[in-house]
């Protein structure tokens, strides 16, 4: 592998980065590609307004809810946009949402998927583009912005701050590879199929739980936590605990 590359001046003119990483060999897309700009036909961030835990307002999905290529449901909402932004904001069948922004570089550029519309908006510290699907599919744009070539793509135009920042203008300029379409039909098939299997799994998951529950007689449960507790030393000392935690109320309950 060469350990140098030559850049004509022409290239420079321009350009985002003049730093010499910037121009590894190993950076390079081999065969046909298409600059982010050309593969999207829709780029826009989400909402910068005070989120609250009350459920006050609109659901808002932010980075912790991308489970891997997929999005989850939104713990916190925000009641200072109106319906008309809202209705603007929610994700819609076909959106891949991409992190725009976090103190962990490695979470910058991690992207999802969103296989159904829904009622939710989204977060300002990420944005969402919807490809032209005569160019790549939304499942196949995921699939290679998460891949460790994409990463390459990504981490070649990051810019490193408190904040590391990979802005939907880098994102523009990133290379995206022209796909065959059948290669994109199996990726395709292969992220519903998983999209599919996750869902399931949550459904079976949610009926073991039951099932657990109704065996131990604890479906109805209702935790009663106490703020505090008296323990004798020789309770303690039996333990071999002597933190707070482990004697909660709740623990005896259960």
């Amino acid at each position: 592998m060469s350990t140098y590359s030559i850049i004509k001046k022409s290239e420079l003119e321009g350009a985002l980065r003049l730093d010499a990483e910037f121009y590894c060999v190993s950076n390079e897309i081999k065969g046909d590609f298409v600059l982010g700009k050309d593969a999207v036909e829709f780029v826009q961030y989400g909402t910068s307004k005070e989120l609250n835990e009350e459920k006050k307002g609109f659901p808002v999905l932010r980075l912790n809810e991308l489970d891997n290529f997929f999005i989850t449901t939104p713990e916190k909402y925000c009641n200072q946009i109106s319906r008309e932004v809202f209705d603007d904001l929610k994700l819609k069948k076909g959106d891949v949402l991409i992190c725009r922004t976090n103190g962990n570089p490695k979470f910058v550029g991690k992207s999802a998927v969103v296989l159904e519309n829904t009622e939710i908006a989204f977060a300002s510290y990420l944005f969402r583009v919807r490809p032209k699907k005569e160019i790549i599919s939304s499942e196949s744009l995921a699939t290679f912005l998460n891949s460790k070539v994409g990463r390459t793509q990504i981490e070649r135009f990051l810019m490193p701050s408190i904040q590391a920042n990979f802005s939907p203008a880098q994102f523009r300029a990133i290379k995206i590879p022209l796909l065959p379409k059948r290669t994109q039909n199996e990726i395709d098939n292969l992220i519903k199929e998983s999209y599919e299997l996750k869902n399931k799994s949550a459904i079976l998951y949610s009926q073991a739980e039951n099932s657990l529950l109704e065996e131990l007689g604890l479906q109805d449960f209702d935790e009663k936590a106490g703020l505090w507790s008296i323990v004798n030393l020789s309770e303690a000392k039996k333990a071999g605990r002597i933190d707070a935690e482990y004697f909660q109320p709740k623990y005896e309950a259960y």
